[in-house]
């Protein structure tokens, strides 16, 4: 599967059938687009949340990719879900997602089961129907069981962080002499229309590994772009 170079992870997730990440705000204010990110640090995953709608298809580049699908399933629910249905906590609906893979990141990292941790962790998600109590409810009492992941398996924890092709062909100067050795090095680079190429997608965990093919390599360009645009602007400045 190939998405354009300035695709959101929103865009890709709805076109790709995984709807249960909303669209809200489109701007990374509300939260109903939160998705969940793993990073492998030091042998394990570590996650935290993003907001999809803004985040470029690019940064997900060796990282493991949860979305609410991807929490549970029908024979399993994950914690938050679980105590999502015990509380009540879910009004209109549509701001629900985002809560429950921003109260789930708090889980998988393992968050202290206090009121502060857990409005901390839910302080970029909105409820437009004002449900706090209840989410905040279920969030303390899916912190205090007792929970181990499933979410990561030892191979997707050794194949998370591995050089892409993308870390290979971006550049991004950050000042003239920078900009000037890299195009030295790069004489082929030319500024073409990317496709990145999605090459894994382990299910049921919606895992999603990015790379851009090693013919493909313009983002250099675009990091050259945005060195130059600023070195103007600075001089003109002066």
């Amino acid at each position: 599967m190939d998405s354009p170079v300035d695709q959101t992870v929103l865009v890709y997730l709805r076109e790709n059938g995984l709807v249960g990440t909303k669209e809200g705000c489109a701007s990374g204010d509300c939260g109903a687009c939160t998705v969940m990110v793993g990073s492998n640090t030091e042998g394990r995953i570590v996650y935290h949340t993003r907001n999809s709608c803004i985040t470029p298809m690019n940064q997900l580049a060796g990282n493991h990719l949860i979305t609410v699908e991807g929490l549970g399933d029908e024979s399993q629910l994950h914690p938050v879900q679980q105590q999502m249905i015990a509380h009540h906590a879910s009004q209109c609906g549509f701001c629900t997602p985002g809560f429950v893979v921003s109260l789930a990141a708090l889980v998988e990292s393992r968050a202290a089961p206090t009121r502060e941790a857990v409005l901390e962790g839910l302080s970029g998600n909105l409820c437009r129907c004002t449900g706090y109590g209840p989410i905040l409810a279920s969030g303390l009492s899916a912190l205090k069981l007792e929970y181990r992941s499933s979410l990561g398996s030892r191979r997707l924890i050794e194949s998370l962080g591995q050089e892409t092709g993308l870390c290979q062909f971006y550049r991004r100067p950050l000042s003239e002499p920078d900009l000037q050795k890299d195009i030295l090095e790069n004489p082929g680079a030319s500024p073409i229309e990317v496709q990145r190429k999605i090459v894994e997608t382990l299910w049921p965990e919606h895992v999603i590994q990015t790379s851009v093919p090693h013919d493909l390599d313009s983002l250099f360009f675009l990091g050259v772009f945005s060195v130059v645009v600023r070195l103007v602007i600075s001089n003109a400045l002066r």
